[in-house]
């Protein structure tokens, strides 16, 4: 008897007949059956060493793939391909935003060990005199030191400019992604109802 398990041994239309079966596959259908074929992502986590840098998350990264995968519940392989293509530039906008915050916080205490003229301990403020009643007079500290960091920023590499262009491009990609992703499955929705 002719054993079936390889490719290699199968014939031309047993081939024909598991392509032509693997068409009609919807995927699962059940929420167990789903849930089932989700934890297949789960062998994807090994990306998450390319996508978290050493002293973040590699958890926090896994749960965030494994609740987007679910939610996608991606049936096919190229399907599976957009929605693995979302979750990294969803990753990256959201890592990019932990990035700014970063380089302020990294420029702000760089402000705190220099010795600018500027006294950092004190709330600066106005002279009331030349300006209309209710306007402001003092600089909230925390906005000023926000504000000193984006400059002091701006006068080195300006990397949150450059942050932010990297941002615009990755949401750019992010969208173009979830365009494709949701016209693959309306065109494919539109075959399946045609061939019903």
């Amino acid at each position: 008897m002719k054993s079936t398990d390889s490719k290699s041994n199968r014939s031309p239309q047993q081939i024909l007949a598991s392509q032509q079966n693997g068409k009609l596959g919807k995927g699962p259908q059940s929420k167990e059956g789903k849930k089932r074929s989700s934890a297949n992502a789960l062998k994807h986590g090994g990306y998450a060493e390319y996508f978290v840098p050493v002293g973040q998350n590699v958890d926090a990264y896994q749960e965030y793939f494994q609740y987007h995968f679910d939610y996608w519940s991606p049936t096919d392989a190229l399907e599976e391909e957009f929605v693995t293509q979302l979750i990294r530039y969803g990753w990256k906008l959201r890592f990019n935003a932990i990035l700014e915050n970063s380089l302020l916080s990294n420029e702000i205490l760089n402000y705190y060990r220099s010795d600018l003229p500027l006294d950092y301990r004190k709330t600066r403020s106005v002279s009331s005199t030349y300006l209309l009643d209710g306007a402001k007079l003092e600089l909230n500290k925390g906005d000023e030191l926000a504000a000193i960091a984006f400059q002091q920023d701006l006068n080195g590499n300006q990397c949150i400019t450059m942050l932010d262009d990297m941002d615009s491009r990755v949401f750019s990609k992010f969208q173009r992604t979830l365009s494709n992703l949701l016209e693959y499955r309306r065109s494919k929705n539109e075959l399946q109802q045609k061939t019903l």
